[in-house]
């Protein structure tokens, strides 16, 4: 389990090693996370880990359903800033690295297209959305070598992967709901 959870620490150490330069991923402080603010709810601490951000402000984090759960086995979450989705977009660590070898906003338009389950096309619109942003970010090729040492390919269907994400975890927003008060 250490092994894994090394490996887990390791790929995130990588995302602030190349500081938002190989996409448009700003990487943050858990402690800028305002839960309260983006959930529109409380949740007791310890269930989010803050990893970046979209240029929106909207924050993708790491998500323990329950605290139990090895930060190694969490799901990545997008934390929309406007409120919608709240859902996650990756497995583990690293599909999230996968992921991001394509624009954030790209992921978005991927969630909300998994959400309606409306997939036609997404393997090419991923293909092309990696070559835009390997095109306009020089580091985008050093971070593609970085995480294939950790084993880790690109992303090939942003919309397949979002959608077993979903299917896997549910939204934040039901697993949210258990907390309001009564």
């Amino acid at each position: 389990m250490a092994r894994t959870r090394d490996k887990t620490e390791a790929m995130l150490d990588l995302l602030a090693e190349f500081d938002g330069d190989f996409n448009d991923f700003e990487p943050v402080d858990d402690d800028d996370l305002d839960l309260e603010a983006l959930l529109g709810r409380q949740v007791p601490d310890g269930h989010f880990r803050a990893i970046g951000m979209h240029g929106s402000g909207s924050t993708i984090a790491l998500w323990r359903p329950e605290l139990g759960m090895a930060w190694s086995e969490a799901p990545a979450v997008w934390l929309d800033s406007e409120g919608e989705p709240m859902a996650p977009i990756a497995r583990s660590a690293a599909e999230l690295l996968a992921l991001l070898t394509m624009y954030t906003g790209t992921i978005y338009d991927a969630i909300k297209a998994a959400q309606r389950s409306r997939g036609a096309g997404w393997k090419k619109r991923t293909a092309q959305a990696i070559a835009e942003t390997a095109e306009e970010h020089e580091d985008h090729a050093a971070y593609v070598e970085a995480i294939a040492a950790l084993g880790v390919e690109p992303v090939t269907d942003a919309y397949a992967m979002i959608k077993a994400a979903l299917a896997a975890f549910g939204t934040v927003d039901a697993w949210a709901a258990r907390f309001d008060e009564a």
